[in-house]
């Protein structure tokens, strides 16, 4: 991993999480349709849809922590950028 490609990630993981492409990822939808009510709960549900392997525990402890006790669109779309940008994705 270099810098172009980290910066390559980030640009795309922002486009996917924001709509700017029809990735069909509706934050607002994903909540609904898993029943998602906890931090703890949305962030083991992107990991598993997002990765191949377990998330890092250091790292979904941070993004629960990030979300501060929110579900909403908000958080959901900056948990999955997050998981998207760690090296978890990277090596899952």
């Amino acid at each position: 991993m270099n810098t172009a490609q980290a910066t390559i990630r980030d640009t795309i993981a922002d486009y996917v999480v924001s709509g700017y492409y029809d990735t069909g990822f509706d934050a607002r939808k994903l909540i609904k349709k898993n029943h998602l009510s906890t931090p703890e709960q949305t962030v083991d549900f992107l990991s598993d849809a997002l990765l191949a392997g377990p998330l890092d525990e250091d790292v979904r402890a941070r993004i629960v922590a990030y979300m501060d006790g929110r579900v909403d669109e908000e958080k959901l779309r900056g948990a999955a950028w997050l998981i998207i940008c760690s090296p978890d994705f990277q090596r899952n």
